[in-house]
């Protein structure tokens, strides 16, 4: 599903002359969570593509809680990117 929902994502600013926002919900956030606990790399990798492509743009939808953002920062980090950076104000997991 997320694989799909990515797709569309890249294909609205084509349509629609604009990034999209705040479309994909928080929660997914624990699905590559749970991938990754589930050794399944190759799941946890497309959904960490989707991340890694709207993390920046704000297609996540915002939370008042930073673990969201700390889950995929991690994982950036664990993969060796290290290319995205907090979008969140005092981020609370900084170190």
């Amino acid at each position: 599903m997320l694989t799909i929902q990515s797709y569309k994502f890249k294909r609205f600013r084509y349509r629609f002359s604009r990034e999209p926002l705040r479309l994909v919900s928080p929660t997914s956030v624990f699905q590559l969570s749970i991938a990754v606990i589930l050794h399944n790399n190759e799941y946890a990798r497309q959904i960490y593509t989707l991340f890694q492509a709207g993390y920046m743009k704000h297609w996540v939808n915002r939370s008042k809680s930073h673990i969201g953002d700390f889950i995929i920062l991690l994982f950036d980090k664990v993969e060796g990117g290290n290319t995205l950076k907090p979008i969140v104000d005092d981020f609370a997991y900084q170190a």
